[in-house]
């Protein structure tokens, strides 16, 4: 083993001041293509019986996708930004090329798993546990998935340089021509796997929980998804132009949509003081989150990085179910509001075949949400005699019953649409589909991480 004299940390490649020249002049970017152009001219007789027990993914966009495809349909879950997401991207396949594949391929080729010098560009790759044959295309592409940009999202690749400054090192090196189109395409598949490797860490979680942060990799799969959908968009002509399609819609998808952002904004400036003199639920879990952080920070100090790791992750699970307590109803509210709307503009009569459970949760729904608005009206009314508060608990007990039943009907609802969407009953094309699950997956992403650099971009919108 050789020691490497450079930078491994994909923060500091991509943000870092000593790396602030390699950034601007496309160093490390195209020492990375020359470097990637290199490694797929390896000979493959050798390598197909080295990697026999890493198994091969198919060069074919076509059944490269249809493999990541089945791997998703076997979690038996429903998420219809992902579904739309296939369906988006069989419609929009690359051709075969032979020059294509199959070609050695590293599997984790991106910020974090190489080694970078200011003054030589990359000079190590590291951690080759998931090479096998594929597309040439699948490594290009997985540097440039926004995840590990670090939140330079201007520099395509890695957060650290532009796209061309790749392929004018993976050109001199010997590289055939890279067609940006095709890297664009790949990049949106290798957004859907990332999703795809962050749920299968939730399922880690549940076989074994005492590793708790495989189940906080597991909310990241709404960032995933949020690229995903955010790319598509700029494919199809940029993300204003995608949300100003909003004001051609049919009137009531339109307002539905309105009608929803202003649930959610209105749940912006909700305060999470208690009012019954003793702490909200969210105050407990915002000091909680305050603490756990501090603690982080003072073990971190003492040298204790492993605790210190431990607790920053569970201030941020605590800090993701205090948003969600706050916003999760508010985001279902909303979200209820342009999906029915939707399916009554792109898939009329559908509504009606849903099953009845999905109909007793919108009965449910309706009849919780009429009640409380009565109520509100009644005692906000001049002539209506004032009725005694509800104690703390019986106020909590509903708001609670309120919120689970508004989930149910949201979860129904994704259910229904990633149905619509793998038997092909609904277009991807359809009329705001692409911005309702914008406007749900952001919502989601604000609960998750708010933080994450590609949310900024849809922030506003929501």
């Amino acid at each position: 083993m050789d020691w490497l004299d450079g930078e491994g940390r994909g923060d500091q490649i991509a943000a870092g001041k000593a790396f602030a020249e390699a950034r601007k002049s496309g160093l490390v970017g195209r020492t990375c293509g020359a470097a990637l152009a290199k490694l797929q001219r390896a000979n493959l007789g050798t390598l197909q019986q080295a990697l026999s027990d890493q198994g091969s993914a198919s060069p074919s966009p076509r059944l490269r996708l249809a493999e990541i495809r089945e791997e998703y349909l076997s979690y038996n879950i429903a998420r219809p930004a992902l579904d739309f997401a296939f369906r988006w991207l069989e419609a929009h396949l690359p051709e075969d090329d032979a020059r294509d594949g199959p070609v050695l391929v590293h599997g984790d080729f991106r910020s974090g798993n190489i080694i970078a010098h200011p003054e030589r560009g990359l000079v190590g790759i590291l951690d080759w546990e998931l090479a096998h044959l594929g597309n040439r295309y699948e490594d290009v592409a997985w540097m440039c998935v926004p995840s590990w940009r670090f939140g330079n999202l201007g520099k395509q690749v890695g957060g650290f340089a532009d796209l061309a400054d790749f392929c004018r090192g993976y050109d001199e090196a010997g590289g055939a021509h890279l067609d940006p189109e095709k890297v664009q395409w790949w990049t949106l598949l290798g957004c859907v796997r990332w999703g795809l490797i962050c749920i299968r860490q939730y399922f880690f979680f549940r076989s074994d929980g005492s590793r708790f942060e495989n189940g906080i990799v597991g909310r990241r799969t709404t960032e995933a998804e949020l690229d995903t959908l955010l790319g598509i968009a700029d494919m199809e002509g940029g993300l204003s132009a995608t949300l100003a399609k909003s004001e051609s819609l049919n009137p009531s998808l339109r307002s539905a949509l309105r009608e929803g952002k202003a649930v959610w904004q209105a749940a912006q400036h909700i305060s999470i003081l208690g009012d019954a003199g003793v702490p909200s639920d969210s105050e407990l879990l915002e000091a909680l989150t305050r603490e756990l952080k501090a603690q982080a920070q003072n073990l971190a100090a003492h040298g204790d990085t492993r605790s210190a790791y431990v607790l920053r992750v569970a201030g941020n699970a605590a800090s993701i179910v205090q948003r969600g307590s706050a916003l999760r109803p508010s985001a279902a509210r909303a979200e209820i509001m342009s999906a029915r709307a939707l399916l009554a503009e792109a898939a009329p009569g559908r509504i009606a075949s849903s099953s009845a459970a999905d109909d007793a949760a919108t009965t449910t729904t309706t009849t919780t949400t009429t009640t409380a608005a009565t109520a509100t009206a009644a005692s906000s009314s001049p002539s209506s005699p004032p009725s005694p508060s509800p104690s703390p608990k019986a106020s909590e007990k509903a708001s609670n019953s309120s919120a689970g039943a508004l989930e149910e009907e949201a979860s129904a609802l994704r259910k229904r649409f990633a149905l619509l969407l793998r038997t092909k009953k609904l277009s991807a094309d359809a009329p705001g589909l692409l911005q309702h699950l914008l406007m749900i997956t952001g919502r989601d992403v604000a609960i998750d991480q708010p933080k994450y650099p590609s949310f900024a971009s849809i922030k506003s919108a929501l």
